[in-house]
């Protein structure tokens, strides 16, 4: 089947003359060995298109070969990306704050946010696992925003009680939220939001 597939990508890349043009295609595809008693056909078309996307994603004009372990891979990430924006919306997501210490008297100058989820089913998911998957969905952006603006309402929180007031807190940006064009205004409304409620409250 792999040389099947180099054959047909060779016969491709030869330009083909139509009215005086050299008209140029390439291909990209998915290649997949299973034996038929184990197997239905809408399986091994389900199998094809996956392997297919990733032809494409590694650079198209190729092949690649089904995975199972990579395949199980996907759909788990897949599935992870689908109930992200529903844990954010319940409220499973929490922010954590880990201690800054000044190595040189021992005090905790600061803090580091850093966001965690409680999944009702599968209890704490690493942020390993699933900070990929929002940055590739393109959900880390309400994620993040999220997350700065439960940092700096705690900040302005501490901010008014005297053992915390001098802490500082840093929060991770991904790059895809910095390259926002209104990123600084969104920090701006944020802090304009808390200072805002604190001063009515």
């Amino acid at each position: 089947l792999t040389e099947l597939a180099d054959s047909v990508l060779e016969a491709l890349a030869r330009p083909a003359h139509v009215l005086g043009h050299d008209l140029r295609v390439s291909a990209s595809m998915g290649v997949v060995e299973t034996r038929v008693e184990e197997t239905t056909p809408a399986d091994v078309l389900r199998a094809a298109d996956a392997t297919l996307y990733w032809a494409k994603a590694e650079g198209r004009n190729r092949w690649a070969t089904f995975d199972a372990e990579r395949n199980a891979r996907e759909l788990a990430r897949y599935s992870l990306a689908a109930t992200l924006v529903p844990a954010l919306d319940a409220g499973e997501f929490a922010v954590h704050y880990q201690p800054i210490v000044d190595l040189g008297d021992g005090r905790v100058r600061g803090l580091e946010a850093l966001v965690r989820w409680r999944h009702p089913k599968r209890g704490l998911v690493s942020p390993a696992e699933f900070i990929p998957v929002a940055e590739q969905s393109g959900l880390i952006l309400p994620l993040g925003q999220w997350v700065l603006a439960q940092a700096c309402a705690q900040l302005v929180a501490w901010s008014a009680l005297p053992a915390t007031a001098r802490l500082t807190i840093a929060v991770n940006v991904s790059a895809r939220q910095f390259r926002q064009s209104d990123f600084v205004h969104q920090v701006m409304d944020i802090l304009s939001g808390i200072f805002v409620f604190y001063t009515y409250q």
